[in-house]
């Protein structure tokens, strides 16, 4: 298993980066697998306030949903 490099919480909505080029997006840690994924260029993410802006673009775009 990755570590876990960036994680983050919005409403309901859990964000977890483990690897160069995925965002997990989780409803519930308990399940399976992930709601989403968010994928970005490898590298792109260079520190946690790139992570915290690629999560909260995902979650303003996908909030209604």
């Amino acid at each position: 298993m990755n570590k876990i490099k960036y994680e983050a919480e919005i409403n309901n909505y859990y964000f977890i980066m483990k690897d160069e080029d995925t965002i997990e997006v989780w409803t519930d840690y308990d399940g399976e697998h992930p709601e989403s994924y968010i994928y970005v260029r490898e590298g792109s993410i260079k520190n946690e306030k790139d992570f915290h802006f690629e999560v909260s673009d995902w979650f303003i775009k996908n909030q209604s949903r």
